[in-house]
This record gives C-alpha cells, sequence and structure tokens, in this order.
C-alpha cells in the first residue's frame, strides 16, 4: 500500500464525516491542488473528485473547488474542468504603471446561456 492511498482516504473520510454531522449547503475546496499532491495519479484524483461531487450532490449542496493557475499558457486540468457544471476564472495582474487590473471570465456554465468575453 502506498502512503498517499492512506492519506487521501482520510482526507476525504474527514471531510465526508465533517460534511454529514455539518450537513453544509455551500462547500470550498481550497486548494484541489493539494488533493491531487496525495492522489499522485491523475485517474485517482479523478475518481476522487468524482466521488466527492457524488457525495455533496446527494446533499444539494454547492461546492467550490479553487485551484490556482501558473500562466505560462496553463489553462488547467482538462478532466477537473469537464466535471465541473461551472468555470470562473479570476484574474489580476499589474501592469507596470497604475493599480493592479482584475478581470473575471466565465468559462462554463451549464444549462445557462452565459455572456462571452471577459468583464
Amino acid at each position: 500500500m502506498h502512503p498517499w492511498e492512506v492519506e487521501l482516504g482520510e482526507t476525504v473520510q474527514l471531510i465526508t464525516d465533517q460534511a454529514d454531522r455539518v450537513a453544509p449547503t455551500r462547500v470550498v475546496f481550497d486548494s484541489v491542488s493539494e488533493m491531487r499532491l496525495l492522489a499522485e495519479e491523475p485517474l485517482r484524483f479523478r475518481r476522487q473528485v468524482l466521488a466527492l461531487k457524488q457525495f455533496f450532490a446527494a446533499r444539494k449542496a454547492t461546492v467550490l473547488l479553487l485551484e490556482e493557475l501558473i500562466l505560462n499558457g496553463n489553462r488547467g486540468d482538462l478532466q477537473l474542468l469537464s466535471l465541473s457544471h461551472g468555470v470562473i476564472r479570476l484574474e489580476r495582474w499589474t501592469l507596470d504603471f497604475g493599480g493592479a487590473r482584475r478581470r473575471v471570465e466565465i468559462t462554463k456554465m451549464r444549462g445557462h446561456h452565459v455572456q462571452r468575453g471577459l468583464a
């Protein structure tokens, strides 16, 4: 048995036990990068995210999965994006002059028409 199999399983068990006790309507995972590191393998990570998705869907909870993207053309984990009902991208950058700039982009929202482009 690998350490990640025990660590990830224990972590998810703690999460589900706490969710059963508290019965939250909203849950935030900050950040899923930590879960990915515990999983070590993409397939194991995907299976765990699917299991959590089903667990919280049965309890009608809204779940936000936060993931920090490193620029250089990285558009994120495509498997994770495919599992999500909605994807909201937040950006912040600093110019050589003036204050910081921010923008929001809704790249995916199942079941809803969204206006394309950046705001």
